[in-house]
């Protein structure tokens, strides 16, 4: 960490980089930036991506095409709904493709016996939830040692965020096959990012402990704010890359605790009620002082208690209020 942090010093110093960004809470350190175009991520005396490398290869040995796309399959997947990465605050990519490897050790013979791909993906997902709750999903591929510790891996992940991870794989075993389309339906590049600034009110539920109690909470959020300018960075979806710098979207990992999300708790019960007289095309009217109810008037606030301070740590995921 010590070496890295020098070197986004001198980095810095020579002003010929973009995005420049350390990542110091991943289970590996890791400096990350643009130059010259291209995405570069650095490390110290960090073996373990040559081990896997040598493990992966061991492992797709034999069977290699009908693994490799399934792993194909797993990696759309991720890309498709977002599914918050390292820099994000969720899990490296790698540790999705270790669940998959370790699942296909242990139940090759199902794609021996000619199951598909999109059946075989839903297998090893289901089988990754059994450990998401706690992050505690095998990651041991068989021929590691086991001294290894590979699950540090997954490490630091936020409950918030390991509770977005599971359901979004209930969304994907509750729906029936189709196809890709249909069953990875693709959700918008900044739709899971904790995004820096102002977010209009926008619904959202927290994973928070309130009196030693965890609870899953609904909140309007106005903004995330008051963090460190260095933990900031920026998207780099094709939209963010077709404009300028000071407009492209800028975020923070969600295992950040420098940040403040200021928002307001939602009675959820009132937003159904709400949506279902606004559904039927009745507008709640409320009555001034001063004269009959109109509609023009402003709507009843959904809470009356203070803003309340979270964390990025404990965001689960943004809500659709017309869903």
């Amino acid at each position: 960490l010590t070496a890295l942090q020098a070197l986004l010093s001198a980095l810095r110093g020579l002003g010929e980089t973009q995005d420049l960004v350390l990542v110091d809470q991943a289970s590996a350190p890791v400096l990350t930036f643009t130059l010259e175009g291209l995405s570069v991520d650095v490390t110290v005396n960090q073996m373990g991506s040559v081990r896997d490398t040598l493990l992966f290869r061991y492992a797709l040995r034999g069977e290699r095409a009908a693994l490799a796309h399934a792993l194909r399959l797993l990696k759309l997947w991720l890309k498709r709904r977002q599914i918050p990465g390292m820099k994000q605050g969720g899990f490296p990519t790698l540790v999705w493709v270790r669940m998959a490897v370790r699942f296909y050790q242990e139940q090759q013979s199902e794609l021996a016996r000619g199951r598909g791909a999109h059946d075989w993906l839903r297998r090893v997902l289901a089988w990754a939830l059994q450990g998401l709750p706690t992050g505690g999903a095998p990651l041991t591929i068989h021929g590691e040692q086991a001294e290894s510790n590979s699950g540090r891996l997954a490490a630091g992940v936020p409950p918030g965020t390991l509770l977005f991870f599971a359901s979004e794989i209930s969304a994907l075993l509750s729906t029936g096959s189709g196809t890709l389309e249909e069953e990875f339906d693709a959700v918008e590049p900044h739709r899971n990012l904790c995004r820096v600034g102002r977010w209009g009110n926008q619904l959202a539920i927290f994973y928070v402990q309130e009196l030693l109690q965890s609870k899953v909470i609904l909140c309007r959020v106005q903004g995330l704010l008051g963090g460190p300018e260095s933990d900031r960075r920026q998207c780099v979806c094709e939209a963010c890359a077709r404009v300028a710098e000071n407009e492209a979207v800028k975020f923070v990992s969600r295992r950040t605790k420098a940040w403040t999300v200021v928002a307001e708790r939602v009675d959820p019960q009132r937003l159904r009620i709400r949506a279902a007289l606004r559904g039927a095309g009745i507008q709640k009217r409320r009555s001034g002082p001063g004269g009959p109810a109109s509609n023009d008037q402003p709507k009843d606030q959904e809470s009356c208690e203070p803003p309340l301070l979270l964390q990025p740590m404990h965001l689960v995921s943004l809500v659709d209020e017309n869903a």
